[in-house]
């Protein structure tokens, strides 16, 4: 997808595709602070990372026009898989992990190219802690999207660039059929930060912008975290509207910070049982075993278990539609019963609904 073209019509419909999938995969996904998005105006949105690229696709699936996103530079290696990730609006980025100060000449181009894009007014994600982590908090922020917003204004001071705060709140990161809060808070504006030395500019915009996610996030800082977590956990009474019960959690946080200790909830943990829980989970065990074994085998890949909720949200929404389909084939053919591999079909994924249905 070259600069200036239109976003192609396939990339329209896998989107929508994505987003009905991010449905089904959440037990609720809520978004909130969308008219904070400024319209019109070129974007450099930073994000919290907690999932891989699941993260990116919760973003865009919240937003009408998708951003354009920065990846990896090492899934850039293939010519085809190029062409691919740019048709899909990613840009490489070159850490120095990845290879030392020599590998990050790259993100010259890359700047250049998401400069462009900013200049058609189009809109960058970029997850400003630079890797994804489990803990909810907002790590230190990579410099990275502050140099690329002072290179922007510097080689173009006319634009009106703003950096929008974003922020993912997932209530188990590792759980499918779990809730997550997609929130956007007030963006600030990059001309504000070019009338600094540049280092002063920088470390001012990384820091103004980083109290601005922790609004949109519980975020534990790291002295307190071993405390105040668990202590959270007890105390919390969640909310059924995901936006009150991160307020719910943030002010029951300065709680316990300032040494108040809340009571324990009163809601008791409940367990699965009875006998409609019991067959559902039995039958959804067995019948999706096959999803299981190939699911399993892609997990077993990466040792890094942030990407396993990741992967299983592409599982679901490429590999599952297959072999439930082959599944209701097979009971078709060994019965001889349309009407019988229907019911099979709609059996299979309502199970699981009733199994992992939330319990509060």
């Amino acid at each position: 997808m070259g600069l200036g073209m239109k976003t192609r019509w396939w990339y329209r419909v896998l989107k929508l595709y994505v987003q009905a999938g991010l449905r089904l995969f959440f037990h609720k996904w809520q978004t909130t602070g969308l008219e904070h998005v400024p319209e019109g105006k070129p974007v450099i949105m930073v994000c919290n990372h907690q999932n891989a690229f699941l993260d990116a696709l919760l973003v865009l699936g919240s937003l009408k026009k998708s951003p354009w996103f920065f990846a990896r530079s090492d899934v850039f290696k293939n010519p085809a898989a190029a062409s691919l990730l740019h048709s899909l609006k990613m840009l490489p980025i070159y850490r120095f992990r990845d290879g030392g100060i020599r590998v990050l000449k790259g993100n010259q181009d890359s700047f250049s190219e998401a400069i462009a894009l900013l200049l058609q007014r189009e809109r960058i994600l970029i997850f400003g802690e630079g890797n994804h982590g489990e803990q909810w908090q907002l790590r230190p922020l990579q410099r990275g999207f502050a140099k690329l917003a002072l290179r922007a204004m510097q080689e173009h001071p006319e634009m009106d660039l703003r950096i929008l705060p974003v922020g993912l709140q997932y209530e188990n990161r590792n759980e499918v059929y779990s809730e997550v809060l997609v929130s956007f808070g007030e963006s600030l504006s990059a001309a504000d930060y070019l009338q600094l030395p540049e280092a002063q500019g920088i470390r001012k915009m990384v820091k103004e912008l980083s109290k601005s996610m922790q609004k949109l996030i519980v975020h534990i800082p790291e002295e307190d975290y071993d405390t105040c977590h668990p202590a959270l956990l007890k105390a919390r009474r969640p909310s059924s509207d995901l936006q009150e019960r991160l307020l719910e959690d943030q002010d029951l946080l300065k709680r316990l910070k300032s040494g108040e200790a809340p009571p324990p909830s009163k809601l008791q943990a409940k367990r699965r049982n009875g006998l409609v829980n019991s067959m559902a989970g039995a039958y959804a065990y067995f019948n999706h075993a096959p999803f299981r074994w190939i699911y399993s085998f892609f997990v077993k890949k990466t040792d890094d278990s942030q990407f396993k909720l990741s992967i299983e949200f592409i599982a679901f929404i490429f590999l599952y539609p297959i072999l439930l389909l082959l599944q209701f084939a097979l009971v078709h053919i060994i019965t001889g019963n349309e009407a019988l591999g229907m019911a099979y079909l709609i059996s299979v994924p309502l199970s699981a609904l009733v199994y992992l249905r939330p319990l509060r």
